[in-house]
């Protein structure tokens, strides 16, 4: 009987936090009755004075002000930076689907939430000694090779003096293949590239989130790091587990072969003495991304057309079964008038 009672709680617990992250604020008006505004007089109905923008029924200071100003210091409050982070770790998707539909009042801006985190990320590994790798040892005595070392080792210390711009930059390879692999979704279809953009920088954030969670509390955070973007996609995009699944990986591919040609054609401007074997490498790689692509989007466009017979079909059953109901209707109307006067004039 326990063990019953604690499913039912435990899922109507699950249930609630659910909705919550669908839905996690209320903008309806708690009156709509005339209400006097103590800081400028004016009369107004609704929960804030459209005059100078006080909240309704401000009057003698309580228990709850205290509590409220007191959520304000800690930064509990609404679109504050914790209170952003929070949204950014337990409904990610949704919380940034509702940033770049429009809903800019629930979130921090988000480039510089990004740069504050990536400030705390530093703070804490000065404070734990974090000696991050910063150099890569090439066992290759070819010139080219060592200015290539060079190069990533250069790359390596800006990324560790700089995680936030890091992250951005790596995230950028994601932003095209994102745009075509998630371009038919459920929820947000046809993002723009600047909402992809802004996508990204909510994604580096919260990668970095992760990553201090790993420096402060446990190393099993940073395995969550790639769970991140499965959970943030499939919130964001609205496909199930598979289809969010093979789409993301589906754009990592991509974005790894898109960094493979732009390594590439650094180390093609190193060597110019082999421009056979080095034009080749390059045109192997891009036709690869190429070809990446073009599967990836054929599979989604079929996806989609699938999807719209389904939905096509749907909708004509439910519109056959209110025709139907209807019909019966009519039927059974017609029958309680045209019966009593059958029944009279016999």
């Amino acid at each position: 009987m326990k063990w019953k009672n604690l499913t039912i709680r435990m899922r109507s617990w699950w249930h609630r936090f659910k909705r919550w992250q669908k839905a996690p604020l209320s903008y309806e008006l708690t009156s709509t009755q005339m209400s006097h505004c103590v800081n400028c007089g004016h009369e107004f109905i609704g929960n804030y004075c459209p005059y100078c923008s006080q909240k309704r029924g401000m009057g003698r200071i309580t228990w709850n002000a205290v509590r409220e100003d007191m959520m304000k210091v800690w930064g509990l409050h609404s679109r504050s930076l914790l209170y952003s982070l929070w949204q950014l770790i337990f409904r990610p998707g949704y919380f940034i689907s509702d940033y770049i539909n429009g809903k800019r009042q629930v979130s921090y801006p988000p480039v510089k939430m990004l740069i504050l985190v990536s400030l705390v990320s530093l703070l804490i590994d000065k404070l734990n000694n974090n000696v991050r790798a910063t150099v890569v040892e090439v066992a290759s005595t070819r010139p080219e090779d060592v200015s290539f070392s060079y190069a990533v080792n250069d790359f390596l210390r800006w990324f560790n003096a700089n995680p936030g711009w890091g992250w951005l930059l790596i995230n950028s390879f994601l932003l095209i293949p994102t745009w075509l692999m998630f371009r038919h979704s459920p929820r947000n279809a046809k993002h723009t590239l600047p909402q992809g953009f802004f996508v990204l920088v909510f994604l580096s954030t919260e990668v970095l989130v992760y990553d201090c969670l790993s420096d402060c509390i446990s190393g099993v955070f940073s395995l969550l790091m790639p769970l991140c973007y499965l959970f943030t996609y499939k919130q964001l995009f609205g496909y199930r587990w598979w289809g969010t699944f093979w789409r993301a990986n589906m754009a990592v591919l991509c974005g790894l072969f898109i960094v493979l040609l732009f390594a590439s054609l650094y180390f093609f401007h190193l060597t110019p003495q082999n421009i056979e074997e080095n034009t080749v490498t390059v045109v192997v790689i891009f036709f690869s991304n190429v070809l990446i692509l073009g599967v990836g989007v054929l599979f989604d466009s079929l996806g989609h057309r699938l999807r719209e017979k389904r939905e096509r079909k749907k909708s004509a059953e439910k519109k056959n079964v209110k025709l139907k109901e209807s019909a019966i209707s009519d039927y059974k109307r017609t029958i309680e008038h045209e019966l009593p006067k059958s029944i009279a004039n016999e």
